[in-house]
């Protein structure tokens, strides 16, 4: 299938172009101008008040997905740590786009089951609020959730697609869906989730089911997971295993007008402020804001010489 996926692209230059060597010349970022007048504003929809307001950095996602329903875009790459909201982000961003646009059909492909399960099991709740049809494409059903079971087609038929708002899949089922019709234009946005675990030809498995204006968004962290791979043979030669996120993140370093497609989350929620500095100073080389819960007073006279971070050598000096 992945070797499939790749001939798939290779042959279709308006995906080549756009997507995966993007062109710039051709299919520039969006100005501010054109962000800034899209105000992503939460949908008015009762119940979803317990959803957090976007942060800037999640905000200007939402921006760019909502001006791929008005033009041709090269693709966004998302990254940032742990506990900065990716995953919510693409959440926050599908319900704008059912709001602003009942027609488009978002396709959510994620690395692993699990992540795929996760959209349903703690999200389809707001997505059926909005009055979305979701479908969730998997033949298992061992250890699944009765939500995600509910959501699940094995090999959903063409017609079954297109009656869906929303279409979560793993990379690998994504070949399922662009089997019905290779012709077919079916969704207006593809999300990749977990983009720095998986290699670029398992990515290009979505990728495949893109068409000429299809808004393209890749979420993940290749500085926190890499793909891995049992070959001895790839492990070798570690460039060609890289993830479509990691390429293209390279790849758009070096061009100046592209500096707007690498949007960095840089708010965690999750981890105490001195393991957020820390990651941020090393590895982001930037800072990254920390708004998790704080630890009391108790936990902290529990935790005793130790601080929040400690490091200790388990190994020979």
């Amino acid at each position: 299938d992945q070797h499939a996926a790749v001939e798939d692209v290779a042959a279709r230059p308006e995906v080549m172009s756009r997507l995966l060597l993007p062109d710039l010349q051709q299919f520039p970022a969006p100005d501010e101008d054109a962000m800034n007048a899209i105000h992503a504003a939460p949908p008015r929809v009762r119940d979803l008040h317990d959803l957090p307001s976007p942060n800037p950095a999640q905000r200007r996602l939402i921006q760019f997905a909502l001006c791929g329903l008005r033009r041709p875009l090269p693709p966004l790459l998302v990254y940032g740590p742990w506990g900065t909201g990716k995953t919510l982000t693409l959440v926050l961003t599908t319900l704008q786009i059912a709001h602003r646009a009942p027609d488009a059909r978002i396709l959510i492909a994620t690395h692993t089951n699990s992540a795929a399960d996760l959209f349903i099991d703690c999200y389809n709740s707001y997505f059926r609020r909005c009055g979305m049809k979701v479908c969730r494409v998997s033949s298992r059903t061992q250890g699944a959730s009765r939500a995600v079971e509910e959501c699940s087609l094995p090999s959903p038929s063409l017609e079954q697609l297109r009656s869906c708002q929303v279409v979560i899949t793993t990379l690998s089922s994504a070949r399922k869906i662009r089997s019905q019709d290779p012709t077919a234009e079916l969704f207006t946005h593809i999300f990749i989730d977990e983009g720095g675990q998986a290699s670029e030809p398992e990515a290009l498995q979505a990728v495949a089911c893109a068409g000429p204006r299809t808004c393209l968004i890749i979420a993940g962290d290749h500085k926190q997971m890499h793909c891995a791979t049992s070959s001895a043979f790839a492990r070798e030669r570690g460039r060609d295993l890289q993830s479509l996120l990691t390429r293209l993140f390279a790849y758009y370093r070096d061009q100046q007008e592209a500096g707007a497609l690498r949007p960095l989350m840089n708010v965690n929620y999750r981890s105490h402020p001195d393991i957020v500095a820390f990651v941020g100073k090393t590895f982001y080389k930037q800072q990254i804001e920390a708004e998790g819960p704080r630890l009391s007073s108790s936990t902290l006279r529990l935790l005793g010489p130790f601080k929040p971070l400690h490091f200790i050598q388990a190994g020979p000096a």
